[in-house]
């Protein structure tokens, strides 16, 4: 176990643990424990694979994983969707009447749901948003998945999740539900959607809930308030977003593998 300074706390020379961007639970929902090999698919720039390897490193020490777990993982993770077609969280959501009912999508508002916890869904979201911002997590014995870029207000995250910080100015969440039973069992870390100069859009996903964060001083205002956190309403929308979920991975694998061809050409000397 390293010694080191753990990007939670801040603290110097403590014991970091081997933490993981996504949480190893929900790796488990993804497994297919009938099938000849059980272990879920990975995707990333450079290869498409089934793998027992989980996405880690060492990055936190045992009181800060311990907060992400305890204030977050440990009630959303039991309410994602599984292969065995139930979805616990789609079922809270829908025992309440929308505020918007349309052909394609509804909107709900989680401030009229008493059994839906928003601090909960909230601190999970940011926690992995964060993670993936600040450490270059390993994806294999010689790959890594890039930071993702929040500038100067990565520090009102941390803050927020670590010290009992407000919830961070120019940061506005969204939480997309995927109706029952959901087709899409992956898991996507976050990675950088649309941006411009002044915010960037970033999206995650886990079984059943794409997350989507935009953060900086440009940021909508409109964006910022239907925040999923900051509205008293705590907006929350149930939309198929299958084929945007499934298409994601391959662009990624397919924009490394054309990078890749790039680069040994340009090494070769070729036009």
């Amino acid at each position: 176990m390293p010694n080191g300074k753990c990007k939670g706390c801040l603290k110097e020379n403590v014991d970091l643990q081997l933490s993981h961007l996504i949480p190893t639970s929900v790796y488990r929902l993804l497994d297919s424990p009938n099938a000849p090999n059980r272990n879920p698919v990975l995707i990333t720039s450079k290869a498409i694979v089934q793998t027992s390897r989980e996405i880690r490193d060492y990055v936190l020490c045992s009181p800060c994983e311990q907060t992400l777990n305890r204030k977050g993982e440990e009630w959303v993770v039991p309410r994602l969707a599984t292969r065995a077609k139930t979805f616990p969280l789609f079922d809270i959501l829908t025992a309440v009447t929308p505020e918007v009912d349309e052909p394609d999508v509804r909107a709900y508002a989680g401030a009229n749901n008493p059994c839906l916890c928003v601090e909960d869904l909230t601190h999970f979201a940011l926690g992995i948003f964060w993670k993936a911002s600040v450490h270059s997590w390993k994806s294999g014995p010689s790959g890594t998945i890039p930071k993702i870029e929040f500038g100067p207000y990565g520090e009102g995250i941390r803050s927020f999740l670590f010290c009992g910080g407000p919830f961070p100015d120019n940061v506005g969440l969204r939480v997309n539900v995927m109706p029952a039973p959901v087709a899409p069992m992956v898991s996507c870390h976050p990675y950088e959607g649309t941006k411009s100069e002044r915010a960037h859009n970033f999206n995650f996903y886990v079984p059943g809930i794409l997350f989507a964060l935009v953060v900086g001083g440009g940021a909508p205002e409109e964006t910022k308030g239907h925040c999923f956190y900051r509205s008293p309403l705590h907006p929350i929308l149930l939309k198929d977003l299958s084929e945007e979920v499934q298409r994601r991975p391959k662009d990624t694998y397919f924009r490394g593998k054309a990078a890749m061809a790039l680069r040994k050409r340009a090494g070769n000397g070729l036009d």
